[in-house]
């Protein structure tokens, strides 16, 4: 049986943004009790981080990525990576696992 066509994923310039969490900008006194939350969460890290990437390889990984078991699959520029939750994990620095529903 022939397998159904993948969906194209497009790249939008609004991926891969940070967020600000200072309350000490103009309206953020507004959100101060979300913004001490995420300060304090494990994900404040992966929000806040202002990591230096190369435009060109999210839009490569974007085109060619594919989920391929418990993982994804792309190319960038020419090599094959694969990304796994433990690679999300260390990377961004998300710290214990939690069980899954």
């Amino acid at each position: 049986m022939a397998e159904p066509p993948r969906p194209v994923r497009e790249f939008h310039r609004h991926h891969n943004q940070i967020a600000l969490l200072n309350e000490n900008v103009r309206g953020g006194t507004e959100y101060s009790n979300i913004i001490r939350f995420l300060r304090n969460s494990r994900i404040c890290f992966a929000i806040s981080e202002n990591i230096h990437h190369v435009q060109e390889f999210n839009e490569d990984f974007w085109h060619t990525a594919q989920i391929v078991d418990d993982s994804i699959e792309a190319t960038i520029h020419g090599s094959r990576i694969v990304i796994t939750e433990a690679v999300i994990r260390a990377a961004l620095r998300f710290g214990r696992k939690f069980p899954k529903d």
